[in-house]
């Protein structure tokens, strides 16, 4: 990843050192360039002869990338980067006219870094802050080591000094970088430990819940089973009452002093 990185920044530092080179120390510089051997001359020339057609190559895809993009994505990622990163969003400005296929990358790489900010933010207001300030801590951080790599072409009278300034600059981003994610751990872990903790109260208050919900199902269901029993005592109570109780008068048989009284009648009425 940090490979990746310098490669990125690598011609944006270039192009920034290029851009704001002045006319005079342009002209020291072609100046200087007089005095370099034939054979490093040569080397040159051979090397770029030989970089021609891969250079052709890549401008092939490198605009078939550029028109993939929309200049309503180019200026969002220009905003984004001039807001976030000034200094980031100058160079861009200056590498569009004249480093298309850094420029393509580099577009590229922040939307791919919105989109990603965008989502965090959706989902965690917080969280999508913080990876932004570590983006732009991790930007400067790039831009910074791609200028200590090519701190000999640095138009400076004294580039010991310039690359000394510019480990201190970057050890200094690295220390708040680091205190940052430090710090979004912690908060973050917290967060967990607060959730931990709501989680073990609700599992206790349920627990609570359930045992006094089956204490009163229990004696829900022991209620029925005993009012069931009553009601079978009951019924047995009752049929046992109605097999034993005396039959009543009007159901029993006539006896025989009751049959001789009803002959008398009938005699007395046979006499003239």
């Amino acid at each position: 990843m940090l490979l990746l990185w310098t490669l990125l920044c690598w011609p944006l530092a270039a192009g920034m050192i290029r851009a704001q080179e002045s006319p005079v120390s342009k002209a020291e510089t072609n100046t200087d360039s007089t005095k370099l051997s034939d054979q490093s001359r040569a080397s040159d020339q051979s090397n770029a002869k030989t970089s021609d057609k891969t250079q052709a190559n890549g401008t092939r895809a490198v605009s078939s990338r550029a028109q993939s993009l929309t200049p309503v994505q180019i200026e969002r990622a220009k905003e984004f980067a001039a807001t976030h990163h000034p200094e980031l969003g100058e160079l861009l400005g200056r590498l569009e006219s004249y480093d298309e296929p850094s420029f393509v990358e580099a577009i590229q790489e922040l939307l791919r870094t919105m989109d990603r900010l965008e989502k965090l933010s959706e989902k965690n207001t917080e969280r999508g802050r913080v990876e932004l300030e570590d983006w732009k801590l991790t930007s400067r951080i790039r831009l910074l080591a791609a200028r200590l790599a090519m701190a000999d072409a640095l138009p400076v009278e004294n580039p010991e000094a310039s690359s000394r300034t510019i480990k201190q600059e970057i050890r200094e981003l690295l220390i708040e970088r680091a205190e940052l994610r430090k710090s979004s751990l912690t908060a973050e872990r917290q967060r967990l430990q607060d959730r931990l903790e709501k989680v073990n109260r609700q599992l206790s208050e349920l627990s609570e819940r359930e045992r006094q919900n089956i204490e009163r199902e229990l004696d829900r269901l022991e209620a029925n089973a005993s009012q069931a029993k009553t009601r079978q005592k009951a019924a047995q109570k009752e049929k046992s009452t109605q097999n034993t109780r005396p039959r009543s008068p009007s159901n029993a048989p006539p006896s025989d002093s009751t049959n001789k009284a009803a002959e008398k009648p009938a005699k007395n009425n046979q006499k003239p």
